[in-house]
């Protein structure tokens, strides 16, 4: 449309971590437009994009992030910011539609019935889980800010999905198959993924511990104590430091990378902002 400026090229797995928080903080002028790009695009093209390139959806990394993107924006820069009708639609579908012409959700029948995304189904299924569980929650929030209270309960319980993901043996989120039995890593700081993924995505069972972004204190939970998650996360920022290359991703704390990379700030929720 004349007047604006359309986004694409977007890698939405790094910047709905980082870079659209800040913009919707000291540019929604950019934020915004950025918002009403990806609208345009599931517009145009039936589906709200991953990871566009040019004016293709690329389909790469995982989850539906944008849905986040949508949320953090609606948060920040207000109800006018894009259209909220259309977008909530293109987030819904991809949440509830298995077969999408471009961008939908892997395994999304498995995920919707089970509550997991099962080891069968693909060998990324823990951390599509945990990454379904968070754009659920998106929807929740923005079905709650719509007064869409059925909707929000869905996709808030939805955003539990985590827990199922969660071996209280060993303390991990786990691949999990379909008669509901665990299959832990022998070595969860094992770097697998770097030659053929074993459940989790461009990260391992170390890393992937901590991604629940959207329920924090739930998180906690699993773990018993505040003291017990302190002592668990210190430990893997200390391991980190015995494991540094330069080659070689870190396979404890690795600040270049995007699962953990809110790692550092999830003390605070358990008391302990001295250690951040």
């Amino acid at each position: 449309p004349t007047g604006t400026t359309h986004y694409t090229d977007m890698s939405i797995w790094d910047i709905h971590r980082s870079q659209i928080p800040l913009l919707n903080l000291l540019r929604p002028d950019v934020s915004t437009q950025v918002a009403q790009s990806l609208v345009r695009m599931y517009q145009d093209g039936g589906d709200l994009p991953r990871w566009p390139i040019a004016n293709i959806y690329s389909g790469c990394m995982i989850g539906t992030h944008a849905n986040v993107i949508l949320l953090d924006t609606l948060r920040k820069v207000g109800f006018e910011a894009f259209d909220i009708d259309v977008a909530y639609k293109g987030m819904v579908t991809q949440a509830t539609e298995s077969h999408r012409p471009h961008i939908g959700r892997e395994g999304l029948d498995e995920y919707i019935k089970l509550g997991f995304v099962a080891k069968e189904s693909s060998s990324q299924s823990v951390s599509l889980t945990l990454a379904y569980a968070f754009d659920d929650w998106a929807i929740g929030a923005i079905a709650s800010l719509l007064n869409k209270t059925e909707d929000a309960a869905i996709f808030l319980n939805r955003s539990k999905s985590y827990q199922n993901v969660w071996d209280s043996k060993v303390q991990l989120m786990c691949p999990r198959d379909r008669q509901s039995k665990f299959h832990c890593p022998v070595d969860p700081s094992l770097n697998s993924w770097v030659f053929e993924a074993d459940g989790y995505t461009e990260g391992n069972a170390e890393q992937w511990r901590w991604f629940v972004p959207h329920d924090v204190p739930g998180l906690i939970r699993l773990f018993q104590s505040n003291q017990t998650f302190s002592e668990n996360l210190a430990k893997f920022f200390s391991e980190s430091e015995n494991h540094k290359s330069n080659f070689l991703p870190n396979p404890y704390y690795w600040a270049g990378n995007e699962p953990d990379i809110l790692a550092p700030y999830l003390f605070n929720y358990a008391g302990r902002a001295d250690l951040t």
